[in-house]
């Protein structure tokens, strides 16, 4: 049954695609492939101590380790010195040492509530399904989120509101499919852009708006066009639960050899790994 947390998640999901694409598009959960479509999996292992599940912050932790919640750490617990038979040697001291050490996981902290599925969260509300998230609120399947609202599928991002598959930006307002484009506004499928407004597929530019390609556009004439691809967006994501991406745009390039063409997109490429760069 879906949580308090999801259900309040899913209604400001709602809120952001009237935003950036005119019209509710469906319920977040439809969505879920595609905004963590570039990110990295999100582990989760069970509590040694109870069962319940644990969340990790990051995914480097051994397999065979032992784990625990956060909220089921002792931290007042006096633990007993080792016996006599456990110090005689490394190895007895190692191993018994190891039978008291979890890693830990579902750590949410400050003033930090409605919170599921995520671990290292500070300060935050109406988290889901997220990691690594300070002094930021409506925040779903995205990692590295700092002073955000209403941020869904986004890698490393801050200061930013209602955007959706976001990367390596910040004060970014009402964007979608954005890459390291900081202090841009209403765009979409746009990559090193700064301080742009009403652009969409740009890049490497500065200050532009209206713009199209790079193309600089009359603001009705714009409109227009805006207007007809996002009806497109609308009818392909309510159809096939996704839309392209700029990687993807990368993919066709006939510049690419097809063994490059052929790696694009795999499970080993996340958002932290891709330097996207664009020649206009």
């Amino acid at each position: 049954m879906p949580s308090a947390t999801y259900d309040a998640v899913n209604r400001a999901w709602k809120s952001t695609c009237k935003v950036i694409f005119g019209e509710e598009i469906g319920n977040l959960a439809e969505y879920e492939g595609w905004l963590t479509e570039f990110l990295d999996s999100q582990r989760a292992e069970k509590s040694a101590m109870s069962g319940k599940a644990v969340y990790l912050g990051v995914n480097d932790y051994c397999k065979a380790a032992k784990f625990q919640s956060f909220d089921e750490a002792d931290f007042g617990r006096k633990f007993e010195p080792l016996n006599i038979n456990e110090v005689k040697d490394i190895e007895g001291i190692l191993q018994a040492l190891s039978e008291r050490i979890f890693y830990t996981g579902n750590v949410v902290l400050g003033s930090s509530h409605f919170v599921e599925g995520g671990s290292n969260v500070v300060d935050s509300a109406y988290v889901f399904n997220s990691t690594i998230v300070a002094d930021s609120k409506y925040i779903a399947y995205s990692t590295l989120i700092r002073q955000n609202a209403y941020t869904f599928g986004t890698y490393g991002d801050g200061l930013s509101e209602y955007g959706i598959r976001l990367a390596q930006g910040h004060e970014n307002r009402r964007c979608f499919e954005c890459y390291a484009s900081p202090a841009t506004a209403g765009s979409y499928y746009c990559a090193d852009c700064h301080a742009c407004t009403d652009c969409m597929f740009c890049f490497g530019a500065y200050s532009k708006s209206h713009a199209i390609g790079n193309l600089p556009l009359p603001k009705e004439k714009y409109a227009a066009i805006k207007g007809k691809l996002l009806e497109e967006f609308r009818e392909k994501l309510k159809r096939e639960k996704k839309l392209f991406s700029l990687l993807e745009i990368i993919k066709e390039s006939a510049a690419y050899a097809p063994e490059i063409k052929g790696n694009f997109g795999g499970a080993e490429n996340s958002s932290s790994e891709h330097l996207l760069t664009l020649q206009a």
